[in-house]
């Protein structure tokens, strides 16, 4: 029997694989083994979001083509369907969508890069088909994505047909209904007995922020708690020192920011610093979460446009 297969690389990825409405009764989700814990995380996904025929873990892309293979597929949903890394996705026999994974889903595009070596790939990759934008690949028939008018004004001149569609929920709609059992899938437990506390909440890009670390000292008596959550990229390639020296709370539990930030502003007066971070984009202020975004060169001109095109 035909099955439906989603592909995904990192938590983010599949809290989206799960608001995404499903065609079929036999759904396949594949996991590459790029966070921690992946194992048994994928074992908790099954015993709490067991709609799953199955849940394979595999080391990279090419392992995740080579399971797909093996079935007979109606429906492939993947991460991305940009330049060479996914163009194997497009020998698989199956309709091809695409499914938001952040701002980088709406900022990525080959054609507006700079240098040689760049214009270079763009005509390869527009050439091949390959994809110069997510979603515009040859084989992609759809994108799946929260803001929608954004991504139709930066995109839609080139979509050549592809349909631009909804997730089942709002982004924090989803994370609301879910929030328990998305915690129990990360065994996320600390912090439960906090209450009435001002924590700062310092979600890391690639490289500590000095600007970020100064507002933090500046700010030190504004808060009983401060937590830094490193992205995966500054704990594997980066210099951490400098939090470690501090009497800051580093958290590196794989659990998505966007779960960490509304169970820590459930029953505390939350601030939460960012450079431009993708966790941001979706969830709205209130009473008891201030989000200060320290703008991300690389991003934020898309994270504003983004908010705008949503509201």
């Amino acid at each position: 029997m035909k099955v439906d297969v989603y592909v995904c690389t990192k938590p983010f990825q599949w809290l989206n694989v799960e608001n995404i409405e499903k065609r079929n009764t036999l759904n396949v989700l594949i996991i590459i083994d790029n966070f921690p814990n992946v194992k048994d995380i994928a074992l908790r996904i099954q015993q709490f979001f067991p709609h799953w025929k199955e849940i394979i873990i595999v080391k990279n892309r090419l392992r995740a083509f080579l399971a797909i293979w093996k079935f007979d597929v109606a429906n492939l949903y993947i991460d991305s369907d940009y330049g060479r890394k996914s163009y194997l996705y497009c020998f698989i026999k199956a309709n091809q969508f695409v499914y938001d994974e952040g701002i980088g889903t709406y900022s990525v595009n080959t054609e507006e890069l700079f240098g040689i070596k760049n214009k270079i790939k763009y005509y390869l990759f527009k050439l091949i088909g390959a994809g110069t934008f997510q979603g515009g690949n040859w084989k992609t028939e759809g994108i799946i994505v929260y803001n929608k008018n954004f991504y139709i004004s930066r995109f839609g001149r080139n979509l050549k047909g592809k349909v631009v569609l909804p997730f089942k929920q709002s982004f924090e709609n989803f994370v609301n209904d879910n929030l328990d059992r998305l915690a129990k899938v990360f065994e996320f437990n600390v912090y439960s007995d906090l209450s009435d506390k001002r924590v700062a909440l310092y979600l890391t890009y690639h490289n500590v922020n000095q600007e970020i670390i100064r507002y933090l000292e500046a700010h030190a008596t504004h808060f009983d708690l401060v937590i830094i959550k490193p992205h995966p990229h500054l704990l594997k390639f980066g210099d951490i020192s400098i939090i470690k020296n501090n009497d800051y709370h580093i958290f590196n539990n794989p659990i998505m920011a966007e779960v960490l930030m509304m169970k820590l502003a459930e029953g505390n007066d939350l601030t939460v610093l960012h450079e431009s971070s993708t966790a941001c984009l979706n969830l709205k202020k209130s009473n008891r979460m201030k989000i200060i975004d320290f703008k991300n060169p690389l991003y934020s001109k898309d994270f504003d446009q983004y908010i705008e095109k949503l509201t």
